[in-house]
């Protein structure tokens, strides 16, 4: 038989049977698919098996997962590993990590996820083949090993092209590590090109003697795989990018994680995925900065009390008071700074519900109205607040979040129907360049001098001043998005010049919107 064999390994027969039955092993050329009920079993299976991919649950009687993988990964280097659990493991994951594991995929299994594991695995064991097969024959074929190399530790640029030449020897350096250069969502492959060209210029100055590769891996990281044979450039290349950070020489929309150094070219994912580790504290610390692995990074995570937290924010919204909120949103939000680390889908989570509960209270205190499809219902919310990519960032958009439902709640108690209307119209319409005291007045069949003033004495300030900070505050969240340019902000928000709004907005806030962006970035 010419194709893969994978052996599936867990004491429980029906997770066993079900993974046998219900995956189409066949489209991948798989042709033996072996089962085994602990780890002691399929250890004693592979002598004469000799799986290419091995699925192993990582808590079984006699001989756990993690001590299978261990003694496979030993007699077996080129046997992919596939982790099952049923259990928040964070200390299994580190050992999957330095194992090399190909993916952990949490029970109850998930047909959909199993099957882009198994498609992973399969991948990166034909590629390893190859590599093989491909060191053997080394000589002039560099190139092509360096591609069969990426494409083996889940690196393949969309181009060939997009791989830098690497000096002769690469593939025989005594230390491999990988940097991960991380830059804002939304900016597209042309701005992925452009940080290219910066760090070819930057490792150029920063790295000698060594033998690197710089890969495009998607629109928001770069990839940069470099092989050396003297200590300590691991350091030193965090010294320096920090030092272009310090004095502006590098902009500091992006964020770079540096892996631990490894001492075989065939130990590339390993130290990708621990680059992988690193470049999780994005979130806490903000674009502009370097993280460097020390092994230390997948410790377990603080938990949220999600209950005792959402019971003290219902009390703090009792009365509604803008000020009592948004004091507890600012002590909460201090208090995750101050006692972390925090999971940032956990982080995320609350952060939804909090605004969610504060639209909740509104509703059972004052009968404040929840349309159907409104901007802070749970999916519009959910979504932007999923996109966030740094905690400061988060923090930023769930306050600007509240502070725009209590004011819509102070409006529906404090203001008559036909100024709650203009309000109304001025949140839905503010992109508009023809909204004015004109056309609102006409709306609602009054004259211009009636309703400035009827609105005047209700809100304290004027209709075109209303609309003016309306189109400012809208345009604070768009200038999270790093992706979008001065003029489309300006443009989106109702302003016809970018110079106008730039200087309305630093008028209003004593900063330019790029000094703001700066800021919450």
């Amino acid at each position: 038989m010419n194709g893969l064999k994978v052996m599936i390994v867990d004491d429980e027969r029906a997770t066993r049977n079900g993974l046998k039955n219900n995956v189409d092993w066949s489209r991948w050329t798989i042709d033996d698919v072996t089962e085994a009920c602990d780890g002691e079993e399929a250890l004693g299976l592979c002598n004469d098996f000799k799986p290419d991919i091995v699925i192993t649950d990582i808590r079984m009687p006699i001989m756990d997962g993690v001590t299978l993988a261990t003694s496979i990964v030993n007699q077996y280097p080129d046997t992919k590993i596939i982790f099952l659990s049923g259990y928040s493991d964070k200390d299994y994951l580190k050992a999957a990590i330095h194992l090399g594991v190909v993916n952990y995929v949490e029970k109850p299994i998930d047909l959909e996820e199993m099957e882009a594991a198994i498609q992973k695995a399969v991948d990166l064991r034909l590629a390893t083949k190859q590599m093989s097969q491909m060191k053997r024959q080394m000589g002039d074929a560099q190139k092509l090993a360096v591609e069969a190399l990426l494409r083996q530790n889940g690196l393949t640029p969309e181009d060939s092209a997009l791989i830098e030449q690497t000096e002769p020897g690469f593939l025989s350096c005594r230390y491999y590590m990988v940097m991960i250069t991380k830059i804002p969502s939304g900016n597209g492959r042309e701005e992925a090109d452009k940080t290219l060209s910066i760090l070819k210029g930057l490792w150029s100055e920063a790295l000698t003697k060594v033998h690197r590769l710089l890969v495009v891996k998607d629109d928001q990281h770069i990839v940069t795989v470099i092989g050396y044979d003297q200590q300590g450039k691991r350091k030193a290349l965090a010294d320096f990018v920090e030092d272009k950070f310090r004095n502006r020489t590098l902009e500091k929309a992006m964020y770079f994680s540096i892996s631990e150094t490894v001492h075989d070219i065939d130990q590339i994912y390993q130290a990708y995925q621990s680059s992988v580790i690193a470049l999780q504290g994005l979130f806490a610390d903000g674009y502009g900065k370097v993280s460097l692995y020390d092994g230390n990074m997948v410790t377990p995570y603080e938990v949220i009390d999600t209950e005792a937290v959402l019971h003290q924010f219902k009390l703090a919204c009792n009365g509604l008071e803008r000020k009592k909120v948004l004091e507890y949103l600012r002590l909460f939000y201090n208090s995750l700074r101050m006692n972390g680390p925090y999971m940032s889908n956990d982080v995320k989570n609350i952060s939804l519900s909090l605004c969610l509960t504060l639209l909740d209270e509104a509703q059972r205190q004052i009968s404040f109205k929840k349309e159907e499809g409104r901007r802070e219902d749970g999916s519009f919310l959910w979504e932007k607040i999923f996109r966030t990519e740094t905690f400061e960032n988060l923090r930023a958009y769930v306050n600007d979040t509240m502070t725009g439902i209590l004011s819509e709640i102070e409006h529906c108690n404090r203001y008559s129907k036909t100024v709650r209307t203009i309000i109304d119209t001025i949140q839905n319409e503010y992109m508009s360049e023809d909204l004015s005291t004109k056309t609102l007045a006409k709306k609602v069949y009054l004259t211009t001098a009636y309703l400035s003033t009827l609105f005047k004495k209700e809100t304290g300030t004027t209709i075109s001043k209303y609309i003016q900070q309306t189109r400012l505050e809208k345009s604070k969240e768009l200038l999270m998005d790093q992706g979008k340019q001065l003029a489309d902000v300006a443009e989106s928000v109702g302003y016809a010049a970018a110079n106008y709004y730039t200087k309305a907005f630093k008028k209003q806030y004593g900063m330019t919107p790029s000094e703001y962006r700066e800021k919450v970035w």
